[in-house]
């Protein structure tokens, strides 16, 4: 899919089509993707939204010690004990759209840890670690808006999560990052993997196709017998 097609695909989504086509044209004509904070952020993360002209707003650069003392401030104010989580909106990566995910969190463990665990049928599958920040962050950012909603920040209830004092105040986000250099090794596996499947494909094709003639011709031979049901 060209970036053409992408813009029209997402100009027919948009309330105002004419709105948005300006818009790529003249704001967002070119858009740089930066890793940070294990994921990948539009624009390095600079936002130039709901900002005066002039101005942009700028990441934080340890989004988990800011949500720590966001945490440890209303402890202190209301002796409640609560999870924090930093937002940032992204573009979806494969999908037409953006939504919210966590670049920064305190006090909740971040994934769930049942990989491996079994199913309903006993069967251990390798499903089982949720990135719960982000499954939050998501549903926060319906709230929150990214226009003229003027709502920084959503209180949510009932969800389940584990309590995780971990050392991301130091690190960051890097336990939800690929290790270094994981990401090209993967990529590289991906492709080769791929790439012994066609030759198995191609190889395997003359046998394939000489059954698949030999099943018809068995099928419509005259000497066939053939069953009532």
């Amino acid at each position: 899919m060209s970036i053409r097609s992408v813009r029209q695909a997402s100009t027919s989504r948009a309330v105002d089509p004419d709105a948005m086509l300006r818009g790529y044209t003249s704001v967002n004509a070119f858009v740089f993707i930066v890793r940070a904070h294990a994921a990948y952020l539009d624009d390095a993360g600079i936002d130039y939204a709901n900002t005066p002209d002039g101005h942009v707003s700028i990441l934080p650069n340890n989004p988990c010690a800011v949500a720590a003392k966001i945490r440890e401030g209303v402890h202190k104010a209301f002796g409640t004990d609560i999870a924090v989580i930093i937002t940032d909106t992204v573009t979806m990566l494969g999908r037409i759209g953006t939504q919210d995910i966590a670049i920064g969190y305190s006090g909740i463990d971040p994934t769930t840890r049942d990989s491996f665990s079994k199913d309903l049928f006993g069967t251990a599958r390798s499903g089982g670690m949720d990135l719960v920040v982000d499954s939050i962050a998501g549903m926060a950012g319906l709230i929150m808006g990214q226009t003229t909603e003027m709502t920084p920040g959503v209180l949510v209830h009932g969800v389940h999560y584990t309590s995780h004092e971990q050392t991301a105040i130091q690190h960051g986000t890097d336990e939800l990052a690929y290790p270094r250099g994981a990401t090209w090794k993967m990529g590289l596996m991906g492709i080769v993997a791929t790439a012994l499947f066609l030759l198995v494909e191609l190889f395997t094709l003359p046998v394939r196709w000489c059954r698949s003639k030999s099943g018809k011709s068995s099928t419509n031979h005259p000497n066939t017998p053939k069953h009532r049901v």
